[in-house]
């Protein structure tokens, strides 16, 4: 659950890998990652 006051880790990626096609599936890419709540990655 993601609540104010609560630590997350999470990957934002640019496209939904259940729903797009297998060939494409390689080429997904992370646009932010988050790591106990503060953001390491953002593109």
């Amino acid at each position: 659950m993601i609540e104010a006051g609560k630590g997350a880790d999470f990957v934002v990626i640019d496209r939904d890998y259940l729903t797009c096609p297998e060939a494409e599936i390689r080429r997904i890419e992370p646009l932010m990652t988050v790591v106990g709540g503060t953001t390491v990655y953002e593109r």
